[in-house]
């Protein structure tokens, strides 16, 4: 064996974590325990042909212990050294250790034969690697030469060596013994950074109170004092009376062990009390302070503030993180002319000057919402009500900007300061630091970057308050913030729009503000105009598809609609609709968003955004067996409504499947009107006739959409119900964010591009004829490829079973996935059954057939839909309904 020291580095193990070098794979395990409460944390097994990979220390190191502990063989004099052969047929191999014996009777496993255990009086056989290895862990660890089957014997030699089969694994003293001789000298820091990031997730992450903490802290030192004052007595015992030393060797020994106690220097130290954790967080970590913004003194004479976090060193600490580098270069999009996958293909952008001429700046999007943090039905109804702004970037990959941990937090204040103190004095100082990131930029590694607002996300309230429009949708004249519609004009044609708001057209009406009816709607000067790149008619306020379509115009549509078809077509009852709800098997994702019962009471649905959605979408295959006709008019009315909601919804979307969108908004809503006249159509069905031109603006409206950044809000929900502190609500919600966020940037950033679940190694012998046939043009070896049936991809997960839109021409094509096999780490293919799909318009599902199946390989990246479907079997027939509209050619 070579003992060079090149060959000796080449062999070494690397911590992904921080890049120290391990020699053996024990020590690598042992090491990786010092960074199990990293934020995000991503153990990999760099055990030979191993690729797991594990989202918690205890997991990777149960699986090390399963599986890869198989030390060297122990030889003691007097024993005896066997040679051993392979009884598997055909195979003529011979060992000399018991060890190499059953590494190899593994590969037979892996290849597809069975394979017996090869220890006397053991009856069991196996046909699967794990198991095998898990069984010799359990049964026979200390299994000696002696215990092996005679079958397995070649012949007796030199009476010298006893070899076990996996000798007894080396005690966790010892271990720790080993590991701890290789300790570097900064280990002090390691270790204090490790309790600090414990501490962290205990504050920031699990929201326990800081006297919780506190007196964590106490007891376990005073545990950890009453432990080691036995421990130091034992020793002095020891090296006095057992070993002799003297009184001043013994002294000299025991202060050198006290002194070197690090979990002692850490809590009497920097991590004693609250205060002095605090300001360790903030010199170890990248917390970043709130900043006070006096507002004024309210009507009781207390002096209100509103909490900002500066945008300027929340992008500063972004710019200089790893996770930065790393997450830009996968921003890519590579679409057709007409095709529009993100914000950055929508005419806002392509038209805005500033990024023109600043072609690598970035791109702000802000979300600004007000939420409750207590009950909303009890006395302290909008006492505690706060507004928050969270940012993102639109420079970021959509599967990261969909993170709640990468939407950093800018401002909180309460909604009566907001309503007391105006916008001006609120926002006064985030729009200073904006306007800087417009003309100065902020410097980088020696570079300046420069930044400006794309849009304001928001709800239609609180977009109306930040636009300066008129927030009465009920009563005003002008309700709608991209045209200047009146309701006269609304209530008689569902499709007229008005003159379309513009930056001059909207000054204008600044100016005659005082008079409501020559103002058009708008009230006042936005605040966010003084920028120099944004305008709020430009437009700068996307549309909020969550409370406009899912639980406005779908959630009041879709209780009429069923009503009509429980009332007069008496179809089915609401209990046999409720019954069917709860009863039905769902699948997937669409398990954990399950649809809420259906009340004959009020007049809309009582779910949530996403249980609407969920129920509009598997109406046909929830009740399609009751709807006795089909062409009913309200039947096809809410098929239109779907076919709406897929293509508003959907990730990306050609130019025709926009200009399609526009016709039939305008057929629903002229359906709508015929269908029910008593029932007069909301604001929010006006604000549907602007989603195709608004698409083009923006993109995708999925990408701009307000549920995403809306659940953000629970984490404060959380931390304030935890804290039961209410004393100055903002401050301790803005601290305890930004503790959590110094917490997630310790980390890598965000969790892998792909995790791996479980995984073997790729022996294309072991398959089938058809699937050898499919995967013959990708190189595929057992060298460079591995095969699993369950990953996750960009956030995404991928299981055997699930159906993926593998083609998209004249007729669709599914393909169901069997093996997902990952190329050098790296590259995701799927191997699928493709079956053809029968579109059912009257159902507005597809039905699978199995009769003309093939199998294809190809890239995740050559998918025509990301999302996996699950199917659902009706009536003996396997059908499919697409969670949205995929892009047509």
């Amino acid at each position: 064996m070579c003992r060079c020291e090149g060959c000796k580095l080449a062999k070494m193990l690397t911590c992904h974590f921080c890049s120290k070098k391990l020699e053996t794979l024990r020590g690598y395990v042992l090491h990786c325990k010092v960074h199990r409460n990293e934020p995000h944390p991503f153990f990999r097994c760099v055990g030979t042909d191993c690729k797991r990979t594990f989202c918690t220390y205890a997991a990777f190191k149960g699986h090390f212990y399963r599986v890869h502990n198989a030390p060297e063989p122990s030889i003691t004099a007097g024993a005896v050294v066997t040679d051993f052969k392979c009884a598997v047929s055909l195979c003529e191999c011979k060992f000399d250790t018991v060890k190499e014996l059953i590494s190899h009777l593994k590969k037979h496993i892996t290849e597809g034969q069975t394979v017996p255990c090869p220890i006397t009086g053991c009856e069991n056989a196996f046909t699967v690697k794990s198991s095998f290895t898990a069984h010799m862990s359990r049964k026979h660890r200390k299994c000696s030469v002696d215990s092996v089957s005679d079958k397995y014997r070649e012949h007796v030699s030199q009476p010298s060596a006893v070899s076990a089969c996996e000798d007894v694994p080396q005690s966790s003293n010892d271990a720790t013994a080993n590991e701890s001789s290789e300790l570097p000298q900064d280990f002090n820091e390691t270790f204090l950074r490790n309790v600090c990031l414990f501490y962290l997730k205990l504050q920031g992450q699990l929201l326990l109170p800081a006297s919780t903490i506190q007196t964590i802290v106490e007891e376990m030192q005073n545990m950890h004092d009453l432990g080691q004052d036995y421990t130091l007595s034992k020793l002095h015992s020891l090296l006095k009376n057992d070993l002799s030393l003297t009184d001043d060797v013994v002294a000299k020994i025991c202060h050198c062990v006290k002194e070197s106690d690090l979990f002692s220097a850490s809590h009497q130290g920097p991590l004693r009390t609250t205060y002095s954790r605090t300001h360790t967080f903030q010199k170890m970590f990248k917390y970043i302070e709130p900043k006070k913004v006096k507002l004024g003194n309210n009507e009781n004479m207390t002096e209100r503030f509103a909490y900002y976090i500066p945008v300027t060193q929340t992008l500063n600490t972004l710019l200089e993180s790893d996770f930065w580098k790393n997450s830009v270069s996968q921003q890519s999009c590579e679409t057709q002319s007409d095709d529009l996958c993100d914000i950055s293909d929508g005419q806002n952008f392509k038209s805005n000057q500033f990024f023109i001429q600043n072609p690598g700046c970035l791109k702000l999007i802000l979300y600004q919402d007000a939420f409750e943090i207590v009950n909303p039905l009890g006395t302290a109804k909008k006492k505690h009500k706060v507004v928050a702004v969270y940012l993102s970037l639109a420079n970021l990959p959509a599967h990261v900007r969909s993170s709640t941990d990468h939407m950093s937090l800018v401002l909180l204040c309460g909604e009566n300061d907001l309503k007391q103190f105006g916008s001006a004095k609120v926002f006064s100082e985030m729009l200073e630091d904006l306007k800087n990131l417009e003309e100065n930029g902020i410097t980088v590694d020696g570079e300046t970057v420069k930044g400006a607002l794309y849009c304001i996300a928001g709800d239609n309230l609180g977009s109306h308050s930040i636009g300066g429009f008129i927030e009465n949708f009920s009563h005003s004249v002008y309700f709608c913030r991209y045209c200047e519609i009146t309701r006269t004009e609304f209530e008689n044609d569902p499709n007229f729009c008005g003159p379309q708001r513009t930056p001059e057209s909207y000054d204008f009406a600044v100016l005659q503000a005082e008079d409501i009816h020559s103002s058009k709607g708008v009230k006042v000067n936005s605040v966010f105009n003084a920028l120099q790149s944004f305008h709020v008619c430009q437009p700068g306020l996307p549309p909020c598809l969550g409370h406009d379509i899912f639980e406005g115009v779908l959630s009041y549509d879709m209780a009429l609609y069923l009503k009509y078809f429980i009332k007069k077509q008496k179809w089915l009852t609401y209990s046999v609709l409720n019954r069917c709800i709860k009863q039905f098997k769902y699948k997937g994702t669409d398990a954990l968003t399950k649809p809420s019962a259906v009340s004959s009471e009020g007049s809309k649905l009582s779910g949530q955004a996403i249980q609407n959605w969920n129920l509009l979408r598997l109406l046909p295959v929830l009740i399609g067996d009751k709807v006795q006709n089909p062409e009913d008019d309200v039947w096809q009315l809410t098929l239109q409504l779907i076919d709406i909601v897929d293509l508003i919804c959907a990730q990306k979307i050609s130019l025709s499947q926009v200009a399609y969108l526009d016709i039939i908004i305008q057929e629903y809503l002229e359906s709508r009107k015929c269908l029910f006249p008593e029932t007069t159509l909301k604001p929010k069905h006006h604000f549907m006739r602007h989603y195709p031109a608004l698409i083009l603006k923006f993109g995708p409206l999925i990408r701009v959409w307000t549920m995403r950044f809306e659940s953000k809000h629970s984490y404060f929900k959380r931390c304030a119900r935890h804290l039961k502190n209410f004393k100055n609500l903002c401050l301790s919600l803005s601290e305890r964010h930004q503790m959590f966020q110094a917490y997630l940037s310790a980390g890598p950033g965000c969790s892998q591009l792909l995790q791996v679940k479980d995984s073997c190694t790729f022996y294309p012998s072991l398959y089938s004829d058809a699937i050898k046939h499919a995967v013959r043009e990708f190189s595929f070896s057992q060298h460079n490829t591995t095969v699993s049936t369950d990953i996750q991809y960009k956030g995404t997960s991928y299981k055997k079973g699930h159906f993926l839109v593998s083609k998209n021409d004249e007729s669709i094509e599914f393909g169901e996935l069997v093996i997902i096999l990952i190329k050098n780490d790296a590259a995701v293919y799927f191997v699928v059954y493709i079956h053809r799909a029968e579109y059912h318009p009257e159902y507005h599902l597809y039905s699978v057939t199995k009769q003309s199946s093939r199998l294809q390989c190809f890239n995740i990246n050559d998918l025509v839909d990301f999302y996996p479907l699950p199917s659902y079997m009706v009536d003996g027939h396997q059908v499919i309904l697409l969670k949205h509209s995929v892009l047509s050619r």
